[in-house]
């Protein structure tokens, strides 16, 4: 069976948006419910992100892929801060961002753009890390 990869990725990016104006939706019925908000706005954001990713082709890559790639760190911090307003905790707006700053600083180390590998292992950590805090998070509830 073939999978064609522009179909599967304009797919996944129509399901995060659908998801994020979904949980947008359920927000605006209970705004009490503060992190319906936040994770809505991160799948909005995570679309987003694939969206320019999908597009490298077209536009500069290397704005392209550095910009998504902070994007994504972005929606992944919005989630673990929903899983954070969930359990009735404050928000953390530098913690949130810290990935995507990260992200920023080590593309301007001269050879990091070129390396395949170390992106994928800087991406890899820092994703990891924000899932494992937003398991935490719930875990902890």
């Amino acid at each position: 069976m073939f999978l064609d990869v522009p179909t599967l990725l304009v797919v996944s990016i129509f399901v995060t948006v659908i998801l994020g104006l979904l949980l947008i939706f359920a927000w605006f019925q209970d705004r009490s419910i503060q992190a319906l908000g936040w994770w809505g706005a991160a799948y909005l954001l995570g679309g987003l992100s694939a969206g320019m990713l999908s597009l490298q082709q077209f536009i500069s890559s290397d704005i392209s892929i550095d910009l998504a790639s902070a994007l994504l760190f972005v929606a992944c911090g919005m989630s673990w801060n929903g899983a954070r307003l969930f359990d009735g905790k404050d928000v953390r707006p530098f913690s949130m961002m810290a990935g995507a700053l990260i992200w920023l600083l080590a593309c301007q180390i001269p050879g990091f753009a070129e390396s395949s590998m170390g992106r994928i292992v800087v991406s890899s950590l820092i994703i990891s890390n924000y899932t494992l805090f937003t398991a935490f998070e719930l875990w902890s509830a």
